[in-house]
């Protein structure tokens, strides 16, 4: 069974499971273009065609599209690479294809412009990757693996980790550092960038070195799987774990009030509605039970909220401002890190405008820098490539919401949890915050 930790990783990828790994048979019904591709490799000249439309479907396409592709890099350097990659194709296997095209668009520097190229593939290695300050470390592991659980990583067949890492920083469309840490080690997890960067030579499996906590270096040899297979060795049955949204458990929002430290604690995974508790009236519900009770303070977490709708906040901004007039001495709380993207970081700025017009201390943002920035790339919209059937996500606005040109937002107090805190679910940022 795959439990929650695994789904909130794996639903963000969408993962198909139709999809073919390799040149093994393929599953789809029908002999389309998508799964033609998927069979076949670089000797197949109907395949090379194939690959090369798209290719030149995506050089074409994408500038009219986006809204401004030429920021971080030139015409003649998109489309030259664009050529180039068309004339290789000849000479490259299909993941090869998929990674050299997800680098180039990774140049454009927009981090909500990219392909969803995992999702050709069902195949998966059935651990679950984090990067902490000190290294790269297994968050979570099928029961077969679980001697390997907290270990960090060393060496990917035979490959130093900080090389590896290297090479798969270069697949993540990106404004920032935070953004590409919290989504490189997802990346891990997918066999076709590990063949496709050159990282592993076998479809089947890869060789992994691991610190463990006592200093001994030991290695594993780690298949491939599909998802319905992996038994994790952590489910969170009992409780969330504060650093994972848990999408089969967790609303998009939800609060408590913590009587014995007289605070709100609202926590804002989604900037959207739920079918049967829209915002709006979720938000009144929440102000409604704190409005006679003794609250000194309120904490919003956006540490999960990757975006979504920027007017779904509206309703809690408004009630927060009203709350604030009534109550001056409220102290507020955001904390955000690497995951709070798009819609998600703009929402600090929002809610740190709302205190500082009505409060008396300003609101306190805790935790890491975001992964999203304030000025840039936005409102998105998707196209398909004709024969690999790629979905590609692309910007239509720019946005500047700060004055300094940032590209993250720094938090007031720079908090990150260490691989015993998560092994431990231990809550640094609550804990400051509580402290306090």
């Amino acid at each position: 069974m795959i439990t929650s930790i695994c789904i909130s990783i794996l639903s963000a990828c969408d993962i198909s499971d139709d999809a073919t790994y390799g040149n093994q048979e393929n599953e789809l019904p029908g002999e389309d273009s998508r799964s033609y591709i998927l069979n076949n490799d670089y000797r197949d000249e109907k395949r090379n065609q194939l690959l090369k439309e798209d290719i030149e479907f995506l050089r074409k396409e994408l500038p009219k599209k986006h809204v401004n592709m030429y920021d971080n890099m030139s015409w003649e350097e998109f489309n030259s690479s664009m050529v180039h990659l068309e004339n290789m194709v000849g000479r490259l296997e299909n993941e090869e294809v998929f990674v050299e095209m997800d680098k180039i668009i990774a140049l454009i520097g927009d981090a909500h412009t990219h392909t969803n190229s995992f999702n050709l593939y069902k195949y998966m290695y059935p651990v679950l990757f984090y990067k902490f300050d000190d290294g790269i470390y297994v968050i979570n592991a099928d029961k077969s693996l679980e001697d390997i659980l907290y270990s960090k990583v060393v060496e990917i067949n035979g490959m130093d980790i900080n090389y590896v890492t290297e090479q798969f920083r270069t697949l993540v469309s990106h404004e920032n550092d935070s953004h590409v840490n919290a989504t490189f080690p997802k990346l891990l997890t997918f066999p076709m960038y590990m063949y496709g960067l050159g990282i592993a030579s076998d479809y089947e499996k890869i060789s992994v070195s691991f610190e463990k906590s006592d200093g001994k270096v030991v290695e594993k040899v780690i298949p491939i799987t599909t998802s319905d297979k992996v038994d994790l060795c952590i489910s969170y049955e009992d409780e969330r774990n504060v650093y994972e949204y848990d999408r089969d458990r967790e609303e998009y929002y939800w609060y408590e009030y913590l009587p014995e430290h007289n605070t709100l604690y609202f926590k804002y995974n989604v900037c959207g509605d739920v079918d049967t508790m829209p915002f709006s009236k979720f938000n009144n519900s929440m102000f409604n039970e704190i409005k006679d009770l003794q609250t000194d303070k309120i904490v919003v977490d956006l540490r999960s909220n990757g975006g979504g709708s920027t007017n779904t906040i509206l309703p809690f901004l408004s009630s927060l401002s009203l709350f604030i007039v009534n109550n001056p001495e409220t102290e507020v709380f955001i904390i955000a890190g690497r995951d709070t993207f798009s819609a998600g970081a703009d929402c600090i700025l929002d809610i740190k405008k709302v205190v500082d017009n009505y409060g008396k201390v300003s609101a306190l943002l805790i935790g890491e820098h975001t992964g999203g920035s304030p000025n840039g790339y936005g409102e998105v919209l998707r196209f398909e490539l004709p024969n690999s059937k790629i979905e590609v996500s692309y910007s239509t606005k720019y946005y500047e919401l700060t004055d300094d040109g940032a590209l993250t937002i720094k938090p007031d107090v720079e908090l990150s949890p260490s691989v015993i805190d998560f092994k431990e679910n231990k809550d640094v940022f609550m804990d400051y915050i509580l402290k306090k």
